[in-house]
């Protein structure tokens, strides 16, 4: 049976989950989904089960075939048969600790520049850049004044196939690339700036923009483009606006080009296919009436001090081990099983920042753990993949602090090659609107298939304050904490894969005949959508 993902707008949830209105059908655009891990419990009539994982592996756990903990092959660490990591120095069952930091796991500031493929964006590395333009589709229509370098924000055939887009060269989702340059001015009220641009992307969504700092903020020059302010859609031309106004007196001023996109229709997913990228810049020119051409830049022997620049650079990589941690979730003291973490565990939290907000704005921290290897063990083959470990979080949903998981396989091709594949998730945060510790577990078994070598998985932190949220408290505390992961595989060669999980139940059940009596028949059809906008699970009540 094919698992079905439903995929919802973020950023608000009530209870479980609310549809968003979006400005595109939902299927042109990748979202998460926002769930909360405290309230799925399944209560029955006599105490309750405090098992939140997939109601398949209750029984079937014993079967199940685990990787954890870390050993030393080759000068390199993998994942061990039949342990858990725990991140304790004594190791677990048997399996010692690796003596490596964080026992062989790799710790990463997802915002920052880095060279891991990140959800199938590229938006951390330097695809703005100054660029032989034969090495794209659309040298042979360049307008004729342009030589054979350009400032190109895109990715060459090459670059693309090597991370398998679906369109081959352009731009990709969730870009913001900048071009950036810092320029001595004399404040005079007429002065000019000039380059010659072509730009295509997404009409209306993916935007390129020409800005200027004054003091610490960047403002977009609202002249460019016929008084539009920036570039969506395609097309090409020369532009020439006076930035004088803009000025407060002689000084140094950025300027950059910028680029956006949203998180679909573009040459990573085939939706918008493009020739030459996303925008392209030539033959840029600053003068004065006072000291005439005082910048000039055509590309051909250099970059004149354009320099690609992150439009964020990460806030930093803040994953470390916590010892003997309190946790004050009220179960424990009922259920002292509740809870299984204990000597070290692993936090994502910064550790300078005030008490009352360690995660800071736009945090997204990972730890990536050792390769685990399928091929040659009992669990080769095997149809049922699980993700497991356990987490105690303090989440309410307006600190906007959420935990995930990615794993990504190997072999994954393309066309191109064998790689490994990109990070993948089920599209779901979670937070605990109460205070929760317990075990968390998740079937991917629709994301890896049966035949791969080997795996790696990630458990990550994500704040989405962003600094412009209104409904982010900006407040949070240090959790979530992490303890005791690991990965399984179970099930049968020869058989496919039936999944139960609990996000895939009903989620609420109103009366058939529409009233609020708790003795009418219970409507158990499918969710309800309220036009192409709509998207959510369950019915609805208005």
């Amino acid at each position: 049976m094919k698992k079905i993902l439903v995929i919802v707008s973020v950023l608000i949830s009530i209870s479980w989950l609310c549809g968003v209105s979006l400005a595109r059908p939902v299927s042109q655009i990748p979202q998460e989904r926002i769930v909360s891990d405290d309230t799925p419990f399944i209560t029955v009539e006599k105490g309750s089960s405090h098992y939140t994982g997939p109601d398949f592996f209750a029984s079937g756990a014993a079967e199940t075939i685990w990787y954890g903990g870390t050993q030393i092959v080759g000068g390199r660490p993998f994942a061990a048969i039949g342990g858990k990591w725990t991140w304790n120095a004594s190791g677990w069952g048997g399996i010692p600790h690796s003596g490596l930091y964080l026992d062989g796991w790799v710790s990463r500031d997802m915002l920052y520049k880095t060279d891991v493929y990140h959800r199938g964006t590229t938006y951390g590395d330097e695809y703005f850049r100054r660029h032989d333009l034969s090495d794209t589709p659309c040298f042979l229509t360049k307008p004729p004044q342009w030589g054979t370098y350009v400032f190109w924000a895109g990715l060459t055939t090459t670059e693309a196939n090597a991370l398998c887009w679906a369109a081959g060269s352009g731009y990709g989702d969730s870009w913001d690339q900048i071009l950036q340059n810092t320029i001595a001015l004399s404040g005079d009220a007429v002065t000019t700036l000039e380059f010659d641009y072509a730009f295509d992307s997404e009409l209306g969504y993916d935007s390129s923009s020409v800005e200027i700092s004054v003091g610490t903020a960047w403002m977009k020059l609202s002249q460019v483009n016929g008084g539009r302010g920036g570039y969506s859609g395609e097309g090409s031309g020369h532009e020439s606006v006076n930035i004088g106004p803009y000025l407060t007196g002689a000084g140094s001023y950025g300027i950059r080009f910028r680029f956006h996109s949203d998180g679909g229709w573009s040459d990573e997913d085939g939706l918008n296919w493009t020739n030459c990228g996303a925008l392209i810049v030539d033959n840029i020119k600053i003068a004065e009436p006072t000291n005439g051409v005082i910048h000039s830049c055509d590309a051909e022997t250099g970059n004149c001090g354009w320099e690609w620049q992150p439009w964020w650079v990460g806030p930093g990589d803040w994953v470390h081990l916590e010892y003997n941690p309190v946790i004050e979730d009220p179960c424990i003291a009922s259920d002292p099983s509740w809870c299984q973490m204990g000597d070290s565990i692993v936090t994502m939290y910064d550790i300078a920042a005030p008490p009352t907000a360690p995660h800071r704005r736009l945090q997204e921290n990972w730890i990536i753990s050792p390769t685990i290897p399928i091929k040659g063990t009992p669990a080769e083959g095997l149809p049922t993949h699980i993700i497991q470990f356990e987490r105690y979080g303090d989440l309410p949903q307006y600190n906007r602090v959420y935990y995930l998981w990615y794993v990504r396989y190997y072999p994954w091709d393309c066309g191109f090659g064998p790689r490994w594949s990109p990070w993948r998730s089920n599209n779901t945060y979670y937070y605990s609107a109460t205070k929760s510790c317990g075990l968390f577990t998740s079937d991917f078994s629709g994301i890896v298939p049966s035949c791969v070598d080997s795996v790696e998985m990630v458990i990550a932190t994500i704040c989405l304050c962003s600094g412009w949220d209104t409904y982010c408290t900006y407040l949070n505390n240090k959790t979530p904490y992490f303890d005791n992961a690991r990965f399984g595989v179970v099930g049968s060669a020869l058989a496919s894969t039936i999944t139960d999980v609990e996000l895939e139940k009903y989620q609420d059940v109103f009366p058939a005949d529409g009233t609020l009596n708790c003795t009418s028949a219970a409507n158990i059809g499918i969710p309800l959508g309220h036009g192409a906008s709509y998207l959510g699970l369950g019915d609805t009540l208005v």
